[in-house]
C-alpha cells in the first residue's frame, strides 16, 4: 500500500479517496492507520476535509489527541502555519472552542471532568500557538 500512495500524485490521491480516508481515520482516531499513511507520503499529512480543515484541525475538533500529537514530528511553525483558518473563518483556537462530540464526552464521568479535559485542549493549543509566535 506504501508503494501505491508515494507514487500517486495529487490529483491520483483525491480521486483515490485517500484523502477522505485519513480525514476519516482522524475523526475516528484510527492513530495507526494515520500514521503509517502519513510515514508512506508525508505530503499527505496536509490533507484537508473539503472545508479546509487539514488532519490537524479534524484532530482537534474530534479531541484525537494521538492524532494532533503528530505536529510534534514536524516543524511546528510550519504545521501551524498551514492550519490557516478553514471554511467558516474557524482556526485550530476556535475548534478547541468548540463543544467536543458528545462520543468523547461520554467516555469522562461527571460534568466537572468533562469541563476539565475540554479546558485541557484549549490550553495545549494556546499553548502551541504562543510556542510558535516567540
Amino acid at each position: 500500500m506504501r508503494a501505491q500512495i508515494s507514487i500517486s500524485d495529487t490529483q491520483q490521491r483525491e480521486v483515490g479517496r485517500v484523502r477522505d480516508a485519513i480525514v476519516r481515520a482522524t475523526k475516528e482516531g484510527n492513530f495507526e492507520f494515520v500514521f503509517e499513511i502519513v510515514k508512506a507520503d508525508p505530503q499527505l499529512v496536509w490533507s484537508n476535509d473539503g472545508k479546509s480543515k487539514n488532519i490537524f484541525s479534524v484532530a482537534v475538533q474530534y479531541r484525537q489527541a494521538k492524532i494532533f500529537s503528530l505536529i510534534y514530528g514536524l516543524d511546528i511553525k510550519i504545521a501551524l502555519a498551514d492550519t490557516r483558518d478553514d471554511f467558516y473563518d474557524n482556526n485550530l483556537l476556535h475548534m478547541a472552542g468548540m463543544l467536543a462530540p458528545s462520543t468523547s464526552l461520554n467516555d469522562i464521568a461527571g460534568a466537572a471532568l468533562q469541563m476539565q479535559r475540554e479546558l485541557q485542549w484549549f490550553k495545549v493549543i494556546s499553548l502551541t500557538f504562543n510556542f510558535t509566535v516567540f
